[in-house]
Formats: C-alpha cells, structure tokens, sequence
C-alpha cells in the first residue's frame, strides 16, 4: 500500500497523474505557499501566474492577521509575539519580492517595477492593475507561459 502512495505521489509531483489538474485545485496552500517558499523562496527569473501570487498574498496576510488583530486590541504585542511577527516578516520579505518579479516578468516587464509602489496611490493602483492583468500569453524575455505548461515541462 506504500508503494502505491509513493507513485501516486511522484506521479501527482511530476504532473503525471490522472486527476493532476484536481488534485491541484484541492490544495492551493500546499502548492502556492508552501512549494513557492519552499523551492522558489529566492528566485527572481521565471514567470509566475495570477493564481500563484494571488495566493502567496492571500495566505501570507491571514499568516500575519492575528499579530495585527491582537496588536490593534492590545496596542501593542508582548515580546514573545512581537519577535515571531518581526520573523514571519522578515522570513516572507524576500519570496514576497520573488513572486512579485516573476509576477511582473509574466506582465512583460522587469522585476524593478515593484518599486513604483513607492509612489503614493497611483504607484499601488498601477500595481494591483499590473498583477491583477493576464500574462502576456507568447513567451517572452523570461521564459514560457506558465498557463500553457505543466510541472513537468510539457504543453498542458
């Protein structure tokens, strides 16, 4: 029975499963949070889908929700958990900038784009317009289209 369970596992890894495509529907926190810090926590070449930062945001704000609940409440958090949100912060900063340049390269373009969310207002609508548009759909200066190809390099 392990064995069966360790197939279907390398199977469903390697986008070689029947059910590939469900399977992935069913756990986006596994496969856009934990995989994105797990094997791209650094990685600013390649593109990344509207879905995967989508959901990198999504789970990295319900991460940090309760320190800012409980700050708000309190009007400040005790050390203890004052020092594991600066670590959670500190330890989602540099995906946060990964995923933001792969977002911006499916865009077509450059990773350095993330600095216009400096510019007050206009420079954050620009930017939820940006990562919230499709990918530009031919391959472009950094790679495929992640839309059209699976984990394991073939066309989808």
């Amino acid at each position: 029975m392990q064995v069966a369970k360790l197939l279907e596992f390398w199977q469903v890894r390697h986008g070689e499963h029947p059910g590939y495509e469900k399977i992935l529907i069913m756990n986006p926190f596994q496969l856009y949070f934990i995989d994105v810090l797990r094997t791209r926590y650094a990685d600013f070449t390649g593109r990344a889908r509207r879905s995967e930062y989508w959901y990198f945001v999504l789970f990295s704000g319900l991460i940090q929700l309760p320190f800012s609940v409980l700050s708000a409440v309190n009007g400040e958090l005790p050390l203890v958990l004052d020092i594991l949100d600066w670590g959670i912060t500190l330890a989602l900063i540099v995906p946060s900038w990964a995923i933001g340049a792969r977002r911006m390269h499916d865009v077509g373009r450059s990773g350095w784009w993330q600095l216009i969310t400096l510019v007050p207002i206009v420079g954050w609508i620009l930017w939820i317009v940006w990562t919230a548009s499709d990918g530009q759909e031919e391959d472009n200066n950094w790679g495929r289209n992640p839309k059209h190809w699976n984990s394991s390099g073939a066309l989808a």
